[in-house]
């Protein structure tokens, strides 16, 4: 019974959740408009790269490297190693967190970049209970922790926030410009990183062979983050793991058409180690104008296993959210279409991976039209519909059936037809 009741009470709370969101045209119109952008501007740009040969090239190494993991990761940890990085290979989100707080300890000013990885694991939550300050430095990021909110886009967090609310945060008068409002904003933070004790960013690609990661983005936020404090740590889920520099380079050059319709990145950081000096007699010593320590944690929390199930291929993800961008579901629904972390279409997939197929349900399994659209505008060619329609069969079979699909399912093997009279 208290099964059944739980069931009820997740549907009454998924319809509250779809109505709250369809009341809010304010963000429906400001994802519209946002979205749209970002898809004329992806699609002016594939026209200018080797698309095809892109694509089929990534996705040929990243599949071979599903049947290959353990020898990467080793391979990973022997490059990070050679460079002078501490690495931790964290199985769960636990592991990760207690080695973090290793690290940063307790009283400390902790500045940190965009990373779904530490939102996956609840870095900032976790840091903040044990007494640190955490300021997030990607403006986007910034404008939603300020207002105590969670961010609705995985590229752009704050893209339902107007500029006057915008400037409201910053105390600034609601006629103040946009450049007005980032100079603010600029001040502030820069104010934070230069004092900061820790330095905490994601990774966007790590080239095993090498032992280098991948940072790319646009503001230059990262590039300061992971240079100026006296220790940088990065969080790099497995998938994110790639055999050399060469496959890095093409998992960047992907991810940044598909994701902001840019050619290239603004800043593209590559990091092999700590920074070193060895100007005075040859002596080598870390921590020049850079951190003295770099900290690489290897995230599992599931991934491992995920490699060797049916939902394998969501780990070909390089995170650029196009199928997000191109899903009509979220385009009116926002984060009510997706899990605590993802969102959207890919974030359905990667929520049963990550925390299992109830909170899948729970996070709006079956709001997906199976439109195909995510998948037609994926760089990696993800089957996405295939996926979940895999996880709804896996829900079925464990009685996670809310209650309009049970009734369906019970006049089907009643009489044959879903309104057939029972």
């Amino acid at each position: 019974m208290v099964f059944i009741m739980d069931l009820e009470n997740t549907f009454f709370e998924l319809i509250d959740k779809v109505n709250n969101a369809l009341d809010n045209t304010t963000q429906i119109n400001a994802r519209k408009y946002a979205l749209e952008l970002i898809t004329n501007q992806k699609n002016y740009s594939l026209e200018k790269i080797p698309k095809t040969e892109l694509k089929e090239k990534l996705r040929r190494i990243k599949e071979d490297w599903l049947d290959k993991i353990p020898d990467l990761l080793k391979l990973a940890k022997q490059g990070l190693n050679s460079v002078g990085c501490e690495i931790y290979y964290a199985e769960t989100p636990d592991e990760a967190l207690q080695y973090i707080e290793n690290i940063v300890g307790s009283k400390k000013l902790v500045v940190k970049s965009k990373t779904n990885a530490g939102s996956e694991i609840g870095l900032v939550k976790y840091l903040e209970s044990r007494r640190n300050e955490v300021i997030e430095t990607d403006l986007g990021d910034r404008i939603v922790q300020m207002r105590k909110e969670r961010g609705t886009h995985p590229i752009a967090p704050a893209i339902h926030v107007s500029r006057e609310e915008v400037a409201e945060i910053f105390e600034l008068p609601s006629s103040a410009t946009v450049d007005e409002i980032i100079a603010k904003a600029r001040g502030e933070i820069r104010k934070y990183i230069v004092a900061a004790d820790v330095g905490i960013s994601g990774c966007n690609a790590l080239a095993a062979e090498e032992g280098a990661i991948f940072l790319c983005e646009n503001e230059g936020n990262i590039r300061f983050i992971s240079n100026a404090p006296p220790i940088h740590i990065a969080i790099c889920p497995l998938n994110k793991i790639v055999p050399n520099i060469d496959t890095a380079f093409t998992q960047i050059r992907l991810l940044s058409v598909y994701a902001t319709g840019q050619i290239t990145p603004v800043y593209l950081s590559m990091i092999s180690g700590p920074s070193k000096t060895g100007d005075i007699e040859f002596d080598v010593r870390n921590g020049m104008h850079g951190p003295k320590e770099v900290h690489v944690i290897l995230l599992d929390n599931h991934r491992i296993e995920a490699s060797k199930s049916p939902l394998k291929e969501s780990l070909l993800c390089i995170g650029c959210g196009s199928c997000i961008n191109e899903c009509p579901v979220y385009e009116q629904l926002g984060i009510a279409f997706g899990g605590p972390t993802y969102v959207g279409p890919i974030g359905i997939v990667h929520t049963a991976v990550l925390t299992g197929i109830q909170t899948a349900v729970e996070s709006g399994l079956n709001f997906c039209t199976m439109c195909k659209r995510c998948a037609d505008v994926c760089p990696v060619d993800i089957p996405i519909p295939d996926l979940i329609k895999y996880i709804r069969e896996c829900a079925t079979e464990k009685g996670f059936l809310l209650p309009p699909l049970a009734d369906i399912e019970k006049r089907i093997e009643m009489t044959g037809n879903p309104f057939g009279k029972v």
